[in-house]
Formats: structure tokens, C-alpha cells, sequence
């Protein structure tokens, strides 16, 4: 067999492979005899059945046995002579087949892990942005923690606005029997059950969004008889020393209470800047480093993408490529900064330690509230460990980025 391997790009290499017509001949008559020697035909006995009618019964499989045989050959072996590093499964280039007295040729074009030349990562001029926070920012949370520790409480002297809570009778055209359910009424979907009272009975048009709480009505659309049972208001709980001493026994007065949200606010706004800080890194590391991929490995990457994320074959192909078009600059910076990456930790000898590993899939489990030697046990088992290590080498690597970066602060 021979093998010639050409470079067309930076990750794509046609192998070009040649078998004997000799070679052809050898296989097929070691597989033929084999099957001479062991297969049953009626009429004689095992092992007894003359060439001719093994080969008329066989002949075509066994060619189709050997070419698959003679491309999965050729392509491992090539793979393990030539180091490459395949990114996608091999493409066969048209529909080889085999002659008999003619040399079988046939082309395979594999797409390969590309060569990196890192060119920047050390001294880059980033930005840290954290959000600045307002009294008016702390006003607003705190009063949506009172909101969400409320209750509700009959309306009493005006009619329903936006904002209040109805325990209805819905009674969609239909429908035999009405179900009882409990709105918050907006100016959207429930916009006709404003300015009502308890006791009425509205006919109108529901068309609830994809997200409305009520999973049996979101995303419908309803024409609907409704009575309206019951009409409540949120009442917010008040800020006083009993309700504050929930959040905390250290936590005094209305001050403190405004302190420790401040606090936990600007830590949030902390995470989310080294959060974006981070992802800009990648960002910025795929562009001073540019890798140029194969259509190819591009084209897996999206389809990858897309099953994780969508169900595919709910999908038209139009929505497909809608889909691929929309995040194909993504994806392509993406696949650059994890490469980049890679290669850093190669240069900058970043390794994690079983150690470390062990302690950061401790940190996981406990902020699912998972036993550690459970979700360590798991990983294994799955084999997405290695995943597990290469995330937390990458976030090593992003430090090592943040340390040796000029930062300023915003």
C-alpha cells in the first residue's frame, strides 16, 4: 500500500493511497478460502463446497470487505505514521471501487488539529468593569425582596389593575368543564380582566406568552368565558427588625439591612466583571492569535452546537442554516480561544494537580448540595474527567492571562 499525504491549508490533508492490484488479489482469495473452509452450503458438507459457489454466493461482499478493510487501514495507519490529530470523522472522496487486475485508488481528505503559533498573550491592555451601584439600584432590590416575601390580601373599594392577583374560573370555547386558576393580571394577556371586580364574568380573547408561570396556558392562545372568584393585591412584608432578623442575626436596623444588601450587590457585580473580563479574554486572545479552520471542523462544530442546544430534528433546514449563520463567528472564536488556550498551558507548563482536581470537583458538589466522592465517582464513570480537568487548566490559564495583563479598573 502506498500513502501520500498533501497539506491543503493549515488543518486539511488529502491522503492519496495506492493497493496493488497483488495486494486486492491476496486478501480476497485469504478471506475466500477461509470461507471455503467453513461455510455451509446445502447440498454438501462443510468445507466441501467447490470455490465457484462460495465465491458466486460471497464474491461481492467480500469485495466490499476489503475496500472498507483497505480505507480503515490506510487512514490509521497514515494517522500513526504522519502524528496527525483528526478534529472530525475522515471523508472517503467519491465511491471507490474495486477492479479486479487494477490498482484500487482512492482519496481521503482528513481534517486535522492545525499547527499554533502563539503570537500574544502576555502584557495585554484589558479593562475590568464593575458595575457601580446606586442608592436607587439598593432601593429597588430591597423592595423586591419585600414583594417576594409578601402576601396577598382581598382588594377592597376599587376595581382590578395591573399588577393584582385573580383566582378564576377559565372556561376556554370548548371546554366542558372550567379550571381554576390563579393570574397576575397584566395589560398583555390578561388585559380584559382589568378594571373588574370579584363576582364578574368576562368574555374575552387570552393569548398567554411562552413564559407565562402557568405551564398548561403558556404560549396559548384562548377564547375564554372567565369568572373572576377572587381579586387580591400584594402586600409587601415591612421592613422591620423581625422581618430583617430573617437575613441575618448580626443584621440591625433598616441601615444595616441596606449595608448587607450593598454588600452582597457589589460582590455580585464583582463576579460579573471577572466573569466578563474573562470572556473577553478569550475574545481577545482568539484575535491576536488567529487559527485558520477548515470549513469542516467549523461545519461539525456548529452541527454539535445546534444538538446540544436545539432539537435538530424539530428543525428545518432553513432554520438550520438560519442558526449556523447567526453563530458562526461565535463558534469559530470560541474553537480559537480553547486551542490558544491549550497551547498556553503547554508553554506556560500549566498543569492541575489530582489534588487540585479532586478539590475543585468538591467545590462543584457542594454548590449542587452533592456528596464530593459521589460526583467524583460520577465523573469517572462517565469519563469526563479529563473534561473536568481541562475546564479548571483553562481557568488556570486565564489567571496566569489576568496576572501578567494591564488592567484598568472602571
Amino acid at each position: 500500500m502506498e500513502k501520500i499525504v498533501h497539506e491543503e491549508g493549515s488543518c486539511t490533508r488529502r491522503i492519496e493511497i495506492k493497493v496493488s492490484s497483488a495486494e486486492i488479489e491476496e486478501k480476497y482469495n485469504s478471506i475466500l478460502n477461509n470461507l471455503v473452509k467453513s461455510a455451509e452450503i446445502p447440498g454438501f458438507r462443510q468445507g466441501k463446497a467447490p470455490r465457484s459457489i462460495i465465491e458466486k454466493k460471497y464474491g461481492s461482499a467480500v469485495i466490499e470487505e476489503i475496500e472498507e478493510k483497505f480505507i480503515q487501514d490506510a487512514f490509521k495507519e497514515t494517522v500513526i505514521e504522519s502524528g496527525l490529530i483528526p478534529l472530525v470523522p475522515a471523508e472517503v472522496q467519491g465511491e471507490p471501487q474495486i477492479v479486479f487486475g487494477e490498482d484500487f485508488h482512492f482519496t481521503i481528505l482528513v481534517d486535522v488539529k492545525p499547527e499554533i503559533t502563539i503570537r500574544e498573550y502576555k502584557g495585554i491592555s484589558l479593562t475590568r468593569k464593575v458595575r457601580k451601584l446606586s442608592d436607587e439600584d439598593i432601593d429597588n432590590v430591597i423592595e423586591s425582596i419585600c414583594k417576594r416575601h409578601g402576601s396577598l390580601a382581598p382588594v377592597e373599594g376599587r376595581a382590578s389593575q395591573a399588577g393584582d392577583f385573580v383566582f378564576v374560573d377559565f372556561y376556554p370555547d370548548g371546554e366542558d368543564e372550567p379550571s381554576k386558576r390563579l393570574f397576575q393580571l397584566d395589560d398583555s394577556a390578561t388585559v380584559v380582566l382589568l378594571d373588574k371586580n370579584a363576582g364578574d364574568t368576562v368574555e374575552g380573547h387570552f393569548e398567554f406568552p411562552p413564559d407565562w408561570p402557568d405551564g398548561d396556558l403558556a404560549g396559548g392562545i384562548f377564547d375564554a368565558k372567565v369568572t373572576i372568584l377572587e381579586l387580591k393585591e400584594l402586600v409587601p412584608a415591612e421592613l422591620d427588625e423581625e422581618f430583617i432578623s430573617n437575613f441575618g442575626e448580626d443584621i440591625k436596623g433598616v441601615d444595616g439591612f441596606r449595608a448587607h444588601i450593598r454588600a452582597e450587590m457589589e460582590a455580585a457585580a464583582r463576579d460579573d466583571a471577572e466573569k466578563e473580563l474573562r470572556k473577553n479574554i478569550r475574545t481577545e486572545l482568539a484575535q491576536r492569535n488567529p487559527i485558520d479552520f477548515s470549513d469542516r471542523i467549523i461545519e461539525e462544530e456548529l452541527l454539535y452546537t445546534i444538538r446540544k442546544n436545539w432539537n435538530i430534528d424539530e428543525l428545518t433546514p432553513e432554520q438550520i442554516d438560519e442558526i449556523k449563520s447567526n453563530i458562526r463567528s461565535q463558534i469559530a472564536t470560541g474553537m480559537t480561544a480553547s486551542f490558544v488556550i491549550d497551547e498556553i498551558a503547554k508553554i506556560e507548563k500549566i498543569e492541575v494537580s489530582e489534588d487540585e482536581l479532586k478539590e475543585h470537583v468538591a467545590q462543584i458538589a457542594k454548590a449542587n448540595n452533592i456528596k464530593p466522592d459521589a460526583l467524583y465517582g460520577h465523573f469517572k464513570k462517565e469519563d469526563k474527567l479529563d473534561d473536568v480537568r481541562n475546564d479548571l487548566v483553562a481557568y488556570k490559564v486565564l489567571d496566569f492571562v489576568i496576572e501578567n495583563a494591564q488592567i484598568t479598573e472602571e
